[in-house]
């Protein structure tokens, strides 16, 4: 039995269905991360955890206790939870002191114990000797981090965190997220962050619960959801994927024959029962398809391309190659291109593929340098 429990949870705003059933569990001390396009309900799941909305069907409970049920739930500030918001919702005429303070003051804490608990809470987030400023007088990151100091103050059991990053550049966003997990690993407290940034959710989190049209479509690890996806849609949201329709042309054991588009044949291996003849969607990561100038010594899966074109994109360049008839995308260090050009002649390469059908459809994913045809 996990942390966090819930159960069946159902949400709905009038006709709208916002949550479908939702079954989820989060280990005590677990950062958990809720991802998914606009519209998914992965905030709305969120507000439910928070007691912010309430529910229609289903339980949600936090260390046994029930938080949540159809016709009860329980205040927010009964819930001994913390939680960032995307607007960092600081004070603008307290001081950084203040603000930490007010808290622990609705908290009840003793007033000879806040001064020391903010400069603690101050000293976890990096900013220590900050308590006189003002929020004006702050970065962004600054404010996030005060936020999230106001949050932890007064020792909740569970913080949440509702697309915190948003409002900071990505030079800014890229370092943040990795100052909450070390934050979030220092304290040990459990930890339910939402965002629609894939790489935010694959740094933060321990655990990524995917989310789609009010379901939870994938639970696992960042690797298991980039490595393993279980549908197109996962495949897609979880990174650059280059998606091609095929044919199952016959099957040896666990090896699988594929036709593409263009009479291109590659070959994989089983990751389901996948019968000859069988319609299937390959979905290949561009850093799975290598492309060079000259043949390359192994030939299993290398067919011949044609460049349509070169993107740099400073450490990264993406390269489009036509193939047959599809174009694949792939990526390269710009260094290695020198005097490439649209209209080369290359050959192509792509890494072994794993065939699974989920739902009807096939999903065949590109596994880099393990070829073996």
């Amino acid at each position: 039995m996990g942390f966090i429990e819930v159960d069946q949870v159902v949400k709905k705003y009038g006709d709208f269905t916002a949550l479908r059933g939702i079954e989820l569990g989060v280990a005590e001390g677990e950062f958990l991360c809720l991802l998914g396009p606009s519209g998914c309900g992965k905030t709305t799941l969120m507000r439910s955890i928070a007691g912010l909305a309430s529910i229609e069907g289903g339980r949600i409970s936090v260390g046994g206790k029930t938080f949540s049920e159809p016709g009860f739930t329980l205040p927010p500030e009964r819930r001994q939870l913390g939680m960032v918001f995307q607007s960092y919702a600081l004070w603008p005429h307290m001081t950084v002191h203040g603000n930490i303070a007010y808290t622990l003051k609705t908290n009840k804490w003793p007033k000879d114990k806040i001064g020391d608990r903010v400069r603690e809470v101050l000293e976890l987030v990096g900013l220590p000797g900050m308590e006189s400023r003002y929020a004006g007088q702050l970065s962004g990151g600054q404010m996030q981090r005060v936020a999230v100091a106001r949050s932890l103050a007064p020792e909740p059991r569970l913080l949440l965190f509702d697309e915190p990053l948003s409002n900071l550049d990505s030079k800014l966003r890229e370092h943040m997220r990795f100052e909450l997990r070390q934050i979030q690993q220092r304290v040990g407290i459990t930890a339910v962050y939402v965002t629609h940034d894939q790489s935010e959710a694959m740094v933060v989190a321990d655990r990524i619960a995917l989310m789609k049209d009010g379901e939870i479509v994938q639970l696992g690890s960042a690797k298991d959801l980039y490595e393993e996806p279980r549908t197109p849609f996962a495949a897609d949201f979880m990174g650059i994927t280059n998606f091609v329709q095929a044919k199952v042309a016959g099957t040896d054991g666990d090896t699988v024959r594929l036709r593409l588009p263009g009479d291109v044949a590659l070959t994989g291996r089983a990751g389901t029962d996948v019968g000859g003849g069988a319609d299937v969607t390959v979905a290949i990561r561009p850093e799975h398809v290598k492309v060079s100038a000259q043949a390359p010594e192994a030939s299993g899966n290398t067919v011949r391309g044609v460049v349509d074109d070169i993107v740099y994109l400073g450490n990264l360049a993406d390269l489009y190659v036509r193939v047959g008839e599809m174009t694949l995308r792939s990526q390269a260090v710009p260094d290695e291109l020198d005097g490439w050009a649209p209209g080369m002649d290359v050959w192509v390469t792509v890494g072994e593929c794993r065939v699974r059908t989920v739902a009807g459809t096939g999903v065949i994913e590109a596994a880099e340098e393990k070829a073996k045809v």
